[in-house]
C-alpha cells in the first residue's frame, strides 16, 4: 500500500502513466473528498464525475449511464455508496480501482460495506499502489496490449465507440477489450481468419466483420 503523501498527485500520475483514456473507479470515504477529487481531476483535464448518496436520483442515473456507455470516464465514489450500490461491477472494461482516504485499519474499511470485504480478499489499492488492479486485468478480460499493437488496438476501440454510439449500446456489447486485443495482435486479413478470434462469433462476424478488417487494413499497410 502506498504512502499517502500527495494522494491526488499520485493518483493523477498513476492515471496518466498507466491508464490514459481508460475507465476506472476512485473511492473515497466522504462526499466532500469525492466532490473535491472529481473537481480536481476535471481541472487537470481528466474526465471524472462524482457519485455518492447526496446526489439527486436523476444525477446518479446520469453518471451510471455515462459510465456504462462511454469509454475513458472515471467515477469518483464514496466507498459505502459506490461499492454498496455496485456501480462499475458490471462494466467489463473497468481498468483500475484506486482507494483514497483509507481508514486507519482494513477492518474499519471492511465495515463500511459488506461488499468491501470481497474486494479486500483480492486486493487493496492506494493512489500509487504496489499491488494494482492492472495485475488482475488478464483474469478479468482486461487487455494488456504490447506497444507495437497499441495503435491498432486504440483504432479498434475508437471504431467500437462510434458503433456503440450509433446503436445506443455500451461499447462492450460490440466487442470487449480482450477480443480487440487479439484482433490487434493477429491482424486478420480475411473473414475466415477473423472468425477464429474468441468473442467474434457468426453474428458479429456478419455484422461487423468487414468494418473490422477495414480498420486492420488501414493500420497494417494492406489494400
Amino acid at each position: 500500500m502506498a504512502q499517502k503523501t500527495g494522494p491526488k498527485i499520485q493518483l493523477l500520475d498513476f492515471i496518466r502513466a498507466e491508464h490514459p483514456g481508460e475507465a476506472g473507479m476512485v473511492y473515497g470515504l466522504s462526499r466532500r473528498s469525492v466532490e473535491e477529487t472529481a473537481r480536481w481531476l476535471q481541472a487537470q483535464g481528466v474526465d471524472a464525475l462524482p457519485y455518492h448518496a447526496g446526489l439527486a436520483p436523476r444525477e446518479r442515473h446520469r453518471v451510471q449511464d455515462r459510465f456504462l456507455s462511454e469509454e475513458g470516464l472515471i467515477v469518483v465514489a464514496t466507498v459505502a455508496f459506490g461499492i454498496g450500490f455496485g456501480i462499475g461491477i458490471d462494466k467489463p472494461n473497468v481498468r483500475f480501482v484506486v482507494h483514497l482516504d483509507l481508514p486507519k485499519s482494513l477492518e474499519g474499511y471492511s465495515q463500511e460495506t459488506p461488499k468491501a470485504r470481497a474486494l479486500l480478499r483480492e486486493d487493496t489499492f492506494a493512489p500509487k499502489p504496489a499491488r494494482r488492479e492492472r495485475d488482475r486485468a488478464p483474469r478479468k478480460g482486461g487487455a494488456l496490449v504490447d506497444h507495437q499493437d497499441r495503435p491498432l488496438f486504440e483504432a479498434l476501440r475508437q471504431w467500437r465507440l462510434a458503433k456503440a454510439r450509433e446503436q445506443a449500446v455500451p461499447p462492450y456489447v460490440i466487442f470487449n477489450d480482450a477480443t480487440l486485443k487479439i484482433i490487434a495482435e493477429l491482424r486478420p486479413g480475411s473473414l475466415p481468419t477473423l472468425d477464429t478470434v474468441s468473442g467474434v462469433g457468426t453474428h458479429k462476424l456478419e455484422q461487423y466483420g468487414k468494418e473490422v478488417l477495414a480498420v486492420v487494413r488501414a493500420h497494417s499497410g494492406r489494400r
